[in-house]
Protein backbone atom coordinates (compact mmCIF):
# COMPACT_ATOMS: atom_id res chain seq x y z
CA UNK A 1 0.00 0.00 0.00
CA UNK A 2 1.31 3.44 -0.88
CA UNK A 3 0.89 6.24 1.66
CA UNK A 4 2.10 9.82 1.61
CA UNK A 5 4.63 11.27 4.04
CA UNK A 6 3.88 14.60 5.69
CA UNK A 7 6.25 17.13 7.24
CA UNK A 8 5.94 17.36 11.05
CA UNK A 9 8.36 19.95 12.41
CA UNK A 10 11.83 18.86 11.27
CA UNK A 11 10.66 15.25 10.87
CA UNK A 12 8.48 13.25 8.51
CA UNK A 13 5.22 11.61 9.57
CA UNK A 14 3.82 8.42 8.09
CA UNK A 15 0.03 8.36 8.08
CA UNK A 16 -1.34 4.85 8.66
CA UNK A 17 -4.81 4.32 7.17
CA UNK A 18 -7.56 3.41 9.68
CA UNK A 19 -8.12 -0.08 8.24
CA UNK A 20 -4.39 -0.89 8.46
CA UNK A 21 -4.29 0.32 12.08
CA UNK A 22 -7.37 -1.76 12.90
CA UNK A 23 -5.85 -4.90 11.37
CA UNK A 24 -2.58 -4.31 13.28
CA UNK A 25 -4.49 -3.62 16.53
CA UNK A 26 -2.78 -0.24 17.03
CA UNK A 27 -4.15 3.17 17.98
CA UNK A 28 -2.92 6.73 18.47
CA UNK A 29 -0.32 6.84 21.24
CA UNK A 30 0.84 3.22 20.83
CA UNK A 31 4.58 2.61 20.50
CA UNK A 32 5.97 0.90 17.39
CA UNK A 33 9.45 -0.26 16.45
CA UNK A 34 11.06 1.32 13.37
CA UNK A 35 13.90 -0.48 11.58
CA UNK A 36 15.80 0.85 8.57
CA UNK A 37 17.74 -1.92 6.79
CA UNK A 38 18.47 0.09 3.61
CA UNK A 39 16.69 0.64 1.28
CA UNK A 40 13.45 -0.18 3.17
CA UNK A 41 11.72 0.96 6.37
CA UNK A 42 9.88 -1.53 8.60
CA UNK A 43 7.28 -0.39 11.14
CA UNK A 44 6.49 -3.18 13.59
CA UNK A 45 4.04 -3.40 16.46
CA UNK A 46 5.46 -4.36 19.82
Amino acid sequence: MKVQLAKWGNSLALRIPRECARQAHIKAGDAVEVEVPQPVIYVCTQ
